[in-house]
């Protein structure tokens, strides 16, 4: 039973899956022309070198094992590449070889009362394997298998295939052990890079990604069939996996615009995109988004919050003409926030600073008539002297 595929594409070419294939196959080239470097880099506990814990996983044992972890390496460490980046691959890698490598000779001398060296990187590729089983736990893993004239193919589950190989490493290791056998293959090693793999995962809070990804097959399956308002409340549901994510936020505000009763909804997961594209500093793109959206929603369902911090990054960007209108559908719906009379001083100073004189006018009184016990407002006739005009309402 050998795997041989899966059914994820890949998002990217995985130069270091293939770094590591190409270094495994160059140390078995070497191998093969000396022995004794083989003996040398293998993990040997009754004569340890300080090299053999990381050399061991980047040799075998002989070709045909070589062969066999190289599709192991590919097929699931290709994916695993993609899901959390280069140098953590290569760390998880590097982790669960060392896990595989040190379990190995203290199960056997827990349970054999002696030790036995080891070769291979079938230790670190479990640690892959119990990564990509968690990750992409709903993606299917082909399989193709023989014995004696019967072949064919089958699917499982990645996490049903990492589960089953956890599970016949645990059977066989345990019942050779029992048995006082040696197993010629490494089943604690194995063990030993999964339970590292699990520990990578919990870290990185990859199950949290996986069931995003199930939640967004599933919300974009109800829009498929017109249930947009279940299809919106099916990825909110997934942002408790992934609160700071805004493309989510947005993906579920889009399902939930297609629906009347639910736009004010839309608006407000809008707003929650929009405060975290700012928070990451792509304001170019909170930008982009705001210049659809007020002509798709009614600029008063938005948070006036997001709104001020926006208005003031498009002032500071040059975008003054859209700084402008996002101030003023700010002030509009948050007229009672504390910061109020501050953002609308600075939106009649914009107004001047772009020359629409009588705009500013009307937001220097709006500022008066509104917050008269501010410290703003105590600002204003100054600023509409300045202006050429009088104040025509008594300050106090």
């Amino acid at each position: 039973m050998f795997p041989y595929s899966t059914d994820r594409q890949l998002q990217r070419t995985p130069w270091a899956t293939i770094a590591l294939i190409a270094v495994c196959c160059i140390v078995e080239g070497i191998c093969l022309a000396r022995f004794d470097v083989r003996l040398a880099l293998a993990l040997q506990p009754e004569d340890l070198r300080w090299w053999q814990p990381v050399t061991a996983m980047f040799a075998h044992a002989d070709p045909i094992h070589l062969v066999t972890n190289m599709v192991f390496l590919w097929v699931f460490g290709s994916h695993v590449e993609d899901a959390i980046g280069i140098p953590r691959y290569l760390l998880l890698y590097l982790t669960a070889g060392l896990a595989g490598n040190w379990l190995q000779p203290f199960a056997d001398h827990l349970l054999l009362h002696d030790m036995r060296g080891g070769i291979g990187a079938s230790g670190a590729i479990m640690g892959l394997v119990a990564v990509f089983a968690l990750r992409y736990r709903s993606t299917h893993v082909n399989f193709a298998y023989w014995y004696y004239w019967y072949m064919g193919t089958f699917k499982l589950k990645a996490l049903w295939a990492g589960l089953m190989y956890l599970a016949l490493d645990l059977v066989i290791g345990l019942t050779t052990s029992s048995l006082g056998v040696h197993s010629r293959t490494g089943h604690f090693a194995h063990i030993g890079g999964f339970a590292c793999g699990v520990g990578w995962c919990l870290l990185l809070r990859l199950p949290d990604a996986a069931a995003v990804d199930e939640e967004s097959q599933t919300a974009a399956e109800l829009a498929a069939g017109g249930a947009f308002e279940a299809a919106g409340a099916t990825l909110e549901g997934a942002l408790e996996h992934d609160a700071d994510n805004p493309e989510l936020w947005a993906k579920a505000a889009s399902y939930l615009e297609l629906k009347d009763v639910t736009r004010p909804r839309a608006a407000r997961d809008w707003s929650q995109a929009l405060r975290l594209w700012l928070d990451r500093g792509e304001a170019a793109v909170a930008a982009e988004h705001w210049r659809q959206l007020r002509q798709r929603l009614l600029p008063e369902w938005f948070d006036p919050e997001v709104l001020f911090d926006l208005a003031v990054e498009l002032e500071q960007t040059g975008r003054l003409q859209d700084a402008m209108e996002t101030y003023s559908v700010a002030l509009r719906a948050g007229s009672d926030r504390p910061g109020a009379p501050a953002i609308c001083l600075r939106h009649a100073d914009l107004c001047v600073r772009a020359g629409e004189t009588e705009q500013a006018r009307q937001w220097y009184e709006y500022l008066a008539g509104h917050w008269p016990d501010s410290q703003q407002a105590l600002e204003v006739p100054g600023r509409l002297r300045r202006l050429g005009d009088s104040l025509d309402i008594q300050l106090y």
